[in-house]
């Protein structure tokens, strides 16, 4: 790829910091969420201990709280990329923690999906595809371990899905990824609009300023086409100093060079013409 394609590849700057704009708004957004999931999840967690004493799914909710409120307060601290990572780890252990303890039964999914999606919004289609490819591999694993024996669940499944709190922490689960989606949709319409604002209105100044360059170049035109110059041979009779123009005819040399010209003429008569012509007026005679 030449350079100049590379060059044209590459966004205008004003753009690209739109773009930047648009990323860092809604990733602090969804840090707001996470803060949400946090303080709803977290006691909606708990509260099933004493149906099921806690466990490793309890232990990685605190700690994931914990780390949800530390992004929280310090992500203006943050650059957008470190953001982005401690997002997608956030949202990963949710993720592998609900595979790990519950299975097909947990809010795993829906944890997934709001991963892959943020991972779309914040490094483009390619980084969805990569982040899909791997949540893939992880649930293929999770369902390997699930089907073989290796990861059971403990307790009564069927007393376990009766849960109020159970349904409450997946309904919970589900909000907060239609959350990440509302946020991500409100932003960048919203975004949109400002653009397409400010598009429309650079246009029209630019509308403004080409009416105003062909009204300038229009009386400039005008203006030359008035500009009138004499150049080239004349011919001039030598006796009585008429000059032929462009149709043929023989005009006052005074005729010719104000139509040709912008000068004007003031009749007056010279000294020698004056004692030749008019000799008893004595104009010139000190």
């Amino acid at each position: 790829m030449s350079a100049d394609q590379k060059q044209g590849d590459k966004l205008p700057a004003d753009v690209s910091l739109q773009l930047n704009a648009i990323r860092r708004e809604f990733l602090e957004s969804v840090s707001t969420v996470l803060l949400t999931l946090a303080l709803v999840g977290l006691p909606l967690s708990l509260s099933r201990t004493y149906n099921t004493g806690l466990n490793f799914n309890h232990a990685a909710h605190l700690c994931i709280t914990a780390l949800i409120f530390v992004v929280f307060f310090v992500r203006k601290n943050m650059a957008d990329r470190r953001l982005l990572i401690m997002i997608m780890l956030i949202f990963s252990m949710l993720s592998l923690a609900a595979f790990v303890k519950y299975g097909i039964v947990s809010a795993g999914f829906f944890f997934a999906a709001t991963c892959v999606f943020i991972a779309v919004m914040a490094l483009g289609v390619w980084g969805g595809v990569i982040c899909a490819a791997s949540y893939f591999a992880v649930i293929g694993l999770m369902a390997y371990l699930w089907m073989s024996g290796l990861l059971t669940f403990e307790g009564n499944l069927q007393e376990y899905i009766l849960l109020p709190s159970v349904w409450a922490l997946l309904s919970v689960a589900f909000i907060i990824t239609t959350a990440v989606f509302f946020v991500s949709a409100n932003g960048f319409f919203r975004r949109l609009k400002e653009l397409v604002g400010a598009v429309v209105e650079q246009r029209q100044e630019m509308q403004e300023q080409a009416e105003e360059l062909i009204r300038m170049n229009s009386e400039l035109e005008s203006a030359l086409s008035e500009v009138k110059t004499l150049s080239g041979l004349l011919p001039i009779c030598s006796h009585c100093k008429k000059i032929r123009d462009d149709k043929g005819y023989w005009n006052q040399i005074e005729v010719y060079i104000q139509d040709h010209s912008e000068a004007d003429f003031s009749h007056s008569i010279c000294p020698d013409c004056a004692k030749k012509i008019y000799p008893q007026m004595k104009l010139y005679d000190n």
